[in-house]
């Protein structure tokens, strides 16, 4: 299921979604090397401390609300990560 603030962040980037046979059109997964590829793009662009977050959810959260504040710096790379392979 994806969350409104994954919409908003694949919306920003222009990612678009994919046919899947069994569920019909959806955008890609967010998965764990998603993240921390994103990480490393932030690294490059903001000084980033996510050691103090309470859980892995509320540090995706940020992870994609700091990556949508650098959409600028950080648009062809993000689209990058999220090309789907075939």
């Amino acid at each position: 299921m994806t969350t409104e603030l994954e919409k908003q962040f694949f919306d920003m980037f222009n990612i678009n979604q994919y046919f899947d046979p069994y569920l019909g059109y959806t955008y890609p997964q967010i998965t764990d090397e998603h993240y921390l590829e994103l990480i490393v793009l932030l690294s490059g662009v903001c000084c980033m401390n996510f050691a103090f977050e309470r859980s892995l959810s509320e540090m995706k959260y940020k992870i994609l609300k700091i990556t949508m504040e650098y959409k600028k710096v950080l648009k062809h790379q993000v689209q990058a990560i999220f090309e789907v392979e075939e």
